[in-house]
């Protein structure tokens, strides 16, 4: 019930914060002032946590560093131990340098509906961006990467970025395929295209594994074997994502056949290729529940973003508070779906104890008496 009660607080605020950036000009200085206003929210909410579900194991990494392909996190564990910083400095810093990229990335598309993606990152990934420390890492230099390669056309910052990215976590390198396969998500034929590879992933999953096992991505192999579940028990765990993805293949539907979008449009081709080559990964993670926490999740960022996006093609600001609103409730039913519905057919929320865990542990206790 407090939940609920913290949700509607935020809600509130949420809407008198996405009142305003809908008539503003997308300018600089809006740009700025909303970035650090999102950067505020990222740290009271993830960044000022003292505890998560890995922190004895990341505190346990860092005060023993071994070598690890993941050689961002060696050197940066070294340095920090060499100037006698603990962990939780640490995660402080790493947590700060995971906002910058978020929102660098964020507002290279749109800042008016800045709060409303952030929103939906805050809901529903919160726990595992507190928790997964290194793959959030590695996956939001990707993010900056595909937009400097993509968009911006610059090889050499983005070649950069997919370093740090791949170092970070050495299980980012499967995200490399989205580069391999990006010409051959076609605008067009898109909903043709995502439902043949998606059976055919089905179809290919036990030699995918295998030859994902084969790369020895360090420990990534172990969950692949230890964490299948059955297809009711992958779909049952996939709910709070499978709305999204049905909504922005329906809204691409629609924008195609009304002739709105152009194929010339290169950030809109980009978030929403990304988005498909979410959908491949959600396939998997019908068997194995690890790529839907890493693979599946994170892409919550593009989707949000992708339907905020969109809704420069509408005139009306009826319209936009419409799809706003639209977006707002895709939020609330994947709250529902991740935290409350496994409580009435489980009797517990496995996420949400890890998220009450990360408020709970805020170094400001600005959540102490509401949860």
């Amino acid at each position: 019930m407090m939940l609920y009660f913290f949700y509607a607080i935020v809600l509130s605020m949420l809407t008198l914060l996405i009142a305003f950036p809908v008539s503003i000009n997308n300018d600089k200085v809006s740009k700025l002032v909303l970035s650090i206003f999102g950067f505020l929210l990222l740290y009271l909410v993830i960044g000022s946590a003292t505890f998560n579900n890995d922190w004895i194991a990341y505190t346990e990494l860092f005060e023993d560093v071994k070598p690890t392909y993941d050689l961002f996190y060696f050197f940066n564990f070294k340095i920090f131990k060499l100037l006698g910083f603990s962990f939780l400095d640490f995660y402080l810093i790493n947590q700060c340098l995971i906002f910058i990229l978020i929102l660098y990335f964020l507002t290279r598309f749109t800042s008016k509906f800045i709060f409303v993606i952030l929103f939906a990152i805050l809901v529903i990934a919160a726990p595992n961006l507190s928790i997964l420390l290194r793959y959030y890492t590695a996956f939001t230099f990707f993010l900056v990467a595909s937009y400097f390669l993509v968009v911006k056309k610059k090889h050499i910052k983005a070649i950069i970025f997919l370093v740090l990215s791949i170092t970070s976590h050495f299980g980012a390198i499967i995200l490399f395929i989205f580069f391999l396969s990006y010409k051959y998500l076609n605008l067009k034929k898109s909903l043709k295209i995502v439902f043949t590879i998606a059976i055919s992933l089905w179809a290919l999953k036990g030699f995918i594994f295998y030859i994902i096992m084969l790369l020895g991505l360090g420990s990534f192999s172990y969950y692949l074997i230890g964490e299948e579940s059955s297809l009711a028990g992958g779909v049952f765990a996939s709910l709070p994502y499978i709305p999204w993805i049905i909504v922005v293949l329906g809204r691409h539907l629609y924008l195609s056949r009304k002739n709105i979008i152009c194929i010339e449009n290169i950030k809109y081709s980009l978030l929403y290729k990304l988005s498909m080559f979410s959908f491949f990964f959600l396939i998997l993670a019908f068997s194995i529940q690890i790529i839907l926490h890493r693979y599946v999740e994170p892409f919550i960022i593009i989707w949000s973003l992708y339907l905020c996006y969109t809704i420069q093609f509408s005139s009306k600001n009826s319209t936009k508070y419409f799809l706003l609103s639209g977006v707002i409730s895709l939020v609330f039913v994947s709250t529902y779906f991740k935290y409350i519905f496994p409580i009435q057919i489980k009797g517990d929320s496995e996420w949400l104890i890890h998220y009450l865990e990360v408020l709970n542990s805020n170094r400001y206790e600005i959540f102490k008496g509401i949860i």
